[in-house]
């Protein structure tokens, strides 16, 4: 599978949590770091909407996998 573009890993993250391609507006900030930590990988993405699928319009709950969810990058760094 190859690395999604912004709008298809939206879309993914979006139609598997909320069944519709919309994100509430208080969401919005998490899910946009969430998916940068996803960094396009569609099965980063799945794992990801399956924990947030447990409590979707909660705000916190998405702050949290935001602030403790690694990123590709760290995955990969030298340190």
């Amino acid at each position: 599978m190859a690395i999604m573009q912004q709008e298809e890993a939206e879309e993914l993250l979006r139609t598997k949590v909320f069944n519709e391609n919309e994100c509430p507006d208080k969401l919005r900030p998490a899910e946009s770091r969430i998916l940068k930590k996803c960094g396009g990988l569609p099965l980063a993405i799945l794992v990801t909407t399956g924990i947030l699928r447990n409590d979707p319009e909660n705000e916190k709950w998405w702050e949290n996998m935001a602030q403790k969810s690694l990123s590709m990058d760290e995955l990969y760094s030298d340190s």
